[in-house]
């Protein structure tokens, strides 16, 4: 339950939200809460609810089953890395419906987790045998050979030859997502905010860049997956301008840059802390006012 006097501030979103590659306590969520307190917010409090492997569909259901129970403020939306991995084969013949099937779990520890063991152990004697690293690389060994490309992400990427163009479904079931999670956000009291996503694809990534991004994820071209994400892009600035949803343009600030990324989407420190600036210096007006309100002045949709 959220404590009388705190604002409450969620970020939704996948592995990218998470910074799972960030060191405890030093996600960009949990940095953006410290800027916003050092701006004069000291009543704020973030909470990470980044998922890794989430895309916009799994932050709808997630926010209508259980975030507004947390009642945030504000819920921050940021992700697209997840959505452009279906783009390539979203039709209407092959929907999410049909195509997208729940997660399955495992027991840890006496906890019920999202099954990935790329990711989680299998249990205690799992645990502990991945003290030793032979066992680690014949276990990897064994779950690639078994479960094919399923990596550190969560997801099956697509089979076949990278396409060069984005069909059109994948992205305007984005859109429609977007529109979906700033009404639910809205309907839970909270007030929704858009970013883009930051990414290290960019026109001119050379051969160590591009050695760094998981096309093997989205099955696209390095053509065909800056179109993607420029997709994405202005399907968030739409949905800003015709949901008059707040948005910051987080990719035109940080976007391109190697030395802010790992690989495609997840941060190094340095692009943690970009990140978390970035994002403070924008809500910060937002939270100065009343709940659910939008106060004159604060950025537009269209600021980079």
């Amino acid at each position: 339950p959220k404590p009388a006097g705190v604002r409450r501030v969620v970020v939704l979103g996948g592995s990218a939200a998470f910074d799972n590659h960030a060191a405890d306590g030093a996600d960009w969520p949990r940095q953006l809460e410290g800027r916003l307190r050092a701006l004069g917010h000291a009543d704020v409090e973030v909470i990470n609810a980044g998922v890794p492997g989430n895309a916009t569909w799994d932050m709808l259901g997630r926010l209508a089953g259980e975030i507004w129970m947390f009642e945030p403020d504000l819920v921050v939306f940021y992700e697209a890395w997840n959505d452009i991995k279906a783009f390539g084969t979203i039709t209407p013949e092959h929907s999410l419906l049909r195509t997208v099937a729940p997660p399955k779990t495992i027991k840890a520890d006496g906890v019920l987790l999202v099954w990935n063991p790329f990711i989680e152990y299998g249990g205690r004697v799992d645990r502990w045998l991945c003290h030793s690293q032979l066992y680690v690389r014949l276990r990897t060994g064994f779950l690639r050979w078994r479960l094919g490309k399923l990596g550190p992400e969560g997801r099956q990427p697509p089979e076949g030859a990278a396409l060069t163009q984005v069909p059109p479904w994948g992205p305007r079931q984005y859109e429609l997502d977007l529109h979906l999670l700033a009404a639910a956000a809205r309907a839970a009291g909270a007030l929704p905010v858009l970013l883009t996503q930051a990414r290290l694809a960019a026109p001119d990534n050379g051969a160590a860049a591009r050695g760094r991004l998981g096309y093997d994820y989205v099955g696209l071209s390095h053509a065909a997956l800056l179109d993607a994400f420029a997709a994405c892009d202005a399907a968030v600035r739409r949905v800003s301008a015709s949901a008059r949803v707040p948005m910051l343009d987080v990719s035109a600030r940080l976007s391109g840059r190697p030395e802010l990324f790992v690989d495609h989407v997840h941060t190094t420190p340095a692009g943690s802390t970009a990140l978390a600036d970035a994002v403070a210096e924008f809500l910060a007006p937002l939270l100065a006012a009343p709940a659910g309100q939008r106060p004159a002045g604060a950025p537009r949709a269209d600021d980079p």
